[in-house]
């Protein structure tokens, strides 16, 4: 079935997943789970790609002075003059912000996706070979493999 999902909730859904246990599911349960995460880590690896980007493009022209400054900062805070400290954490914030920004509207965009589906026993026995998982963490799978 295909499925438009935020691209956040396929980020979500690829960081529990990739850590899955499947030893409790049949074999076709894997094939299905296996099949829907290969398209999911393939969307994701196309965001980390554009994050990239967005990590090089939004950097500022003087960033190699900025590491210095905040590398002097961290390990002899006391010879940083107060300025120097404004002059990065200015920076520093404006950079964090439009890069929040920038990949903040990328994550809301969905994203179609074909999702082979699970019944709810299906998602049970995921479930029961996953036994650290969350309630929050059980939900996102949840609604992600089930048809709705």
């Amino acid at each position: 079935m295909k499925k438009n999902i935020k691209l956040s909730v396929l980020i979500s859904v690829s960081a529990i997943m990739a850590q899955a246990a499947l030893a409790k599911c049949e074999t076709q349960e894997k094939f299905k789970i296996v099949r829907t995460c290969s398209r999911v880590k393939a969307e994701v690896e196309k965001y980390d790609k554009l994050e990239q980007e967005a990590i090089e493009k939004l950097r500022p022209e003087n960033w190699d002075e900025l590491v210095k400054l905040e590398r002097k900062i961290k390990e002899t805070p006391d010879n940083a003059t107060p300025e120097e400290k404004v002059l990065h954490d200015t920076a520093a914030r404006k950079y964090n912000s439009e890069l929040r920004e920038c990949l903040q509207s990328e994550l809301e965009k969905e994203v179609e996706i074909e999702v082979d589906p699970l019944t709810e026993e299906s998602l049970g026995r995921l479930m029961d070979s996953n036994d650290k998982w969350t309630v929050a963490g059980c939900e996102v799978i949840m609604n992600f493999f089930l048809e709705q």
